[in-house]
């Protein structure tokens, strides 16, 4: 038989699990009051930023890049907020608030979750990337690429410039500077979005604009984590090899065009080795304007924004959207760039 003290202990442990529960409980529902808070605040604040009253907007679009520190993806982000505030929709820049820094995987799976209305996304080439891709798709959620494509995903729509295009237009350049002699050719590209796929057709686009033109090009992939970047000792690397060292040094993106810009002035290469960019930023402008640089081949980020919101939401508002959005590249030198900061842009459209 049971004796009346193990009772008197099993009513005491049971009082002390109950009061550890609602003491868990309390801080769970204190975590959800907060971060409801804070979530209303920021729609409430952006929302006056958009001149929309608290609440009064049809749709919730959230944009997807991981490149939070990026002027020129800045840049995309404001003028698509801008374009979608003329259509009474939010956008709103995920991981922008967050102390921690989030995969594109997670925040996809936060979009997901949120039960948002629309996604723009600049995709990493990644199988988990493409699958949280389809699984927001197949839930009602349409996501619009950006600059880049997720190719064999069933994304709504892609708003950008294909690889050919790209390496057809830096091609282009190559032989516009016409420095004569072997081009030996380095691209530095990042290796989250620039797969295999991206690499065939750049390459192949390099080679429809320069021919019979004597080069021997390498590609070598800048890889990224938690925000960091192996881009400088990518680019010492390519500055050790004494026999191989490239004439020419191609960035696909802005924080890998502005140190190798940085690294070869430094080291007083500048006159040996050429560079063509991507992207403008300050410290870029500052490079093409004293020939460190001899041009960004970049698109407009203004167009860029404009075009993928207006895509997501005829898509939301009429079940419609283009498979392909040209976004128009823009090549910047030191010959335009002064126009170009005034609002001109510089599409190519030649054959």
């Amino acid at each position: 038989m049971t004796s009346g003290k193990d009772h008197e202990k099993f009513s005491v442990h049971l009082k002390a699990y109950l009061s550890v529960f609602q003491l868990l409980l309390g801080i769970g529902l204190l975590t959800l009051t907060l971060y409801v808070g804070w979530r209303y605040h920021r729609l409430t604040h952006q929302a006056g930023e958009n001149e929309l009253p608290a609440y009064s907007y049809k749709y919730h679009i959230s944009m997807i890049t991981g490149q939070q520190q990026s002027a020129y993806w800045r840049s995309i982000y404001e003028a698509a907020r801008e374009e979608a505030a003329k259509k009474g929709a939010y956008v709103e820049l995920m991981d922008e608030q967050l102390v921690d820094r989030l995969s594109v995987c997670e925040l996809l799976d936060m979009a997901y979750y949120s039960h948002t209305d629309g996604v723009l996304l600049y995709p990493e080439d990644d199988d988990a990337v493409r699958r949280r891709i389809d699984k927001l798709v197949a839930a009602g959620i349409p996501v619009v690429t950006m600059e880049r494509d997720a190719a064999g995903t069933k994304r709504t729509g892609f708003v950008g410039e294909n690889e050919y295009f790209l390496g057809r237009e830096f091609g282009r350049r190559i032989l516009a500077m016409d420095t004569g002699g072997r081009h030996s050719i380095s691209v530095l590209a990042p290796s989250k979005t620039f797969g295999s796929g991206n690499q065939f057709w750049f390459q192949s686009g390099i080679a429809s604009a320069i021919g019979t033109e004597d080069y021997v090009l390498d590609i070598q992939l800048v890889a990224e984590s938690d925000g960091l970047t192996n881009a400088e000792a990518v680019i010492n690397q390519l500055l050790c090899r004494t026999e191989s060292m490239p004439n020419l040094v191609i960035c696909l993106d802005q924080s890998t065009t502005e140190l190798a810009y940085q690294i070869i002035k430094d080291r007083g290469l500048g006159k040996h080795i050429d560079i063509l960019g991507s992207c403008l930023s300050d410290i870029i402008k500052e490079g093409i304007r004293d020939g460190g640089i001899q041009a960004a081949v970049t698109i407009d980020p203004d167009s860029l924004g404009q075009r993928a919101a207006h895509e997501l939401i005829r898509y939301l508002e009429h079940h419609l959207a283009n498979y392909f959005t040209d976004a128009g590249l823009c090549t910047i030198t030191r010959q335009n760039l002064e126009q170009y900061e005034e609002g001109a842009r510089y599409e190519n459209h030649s054959e």
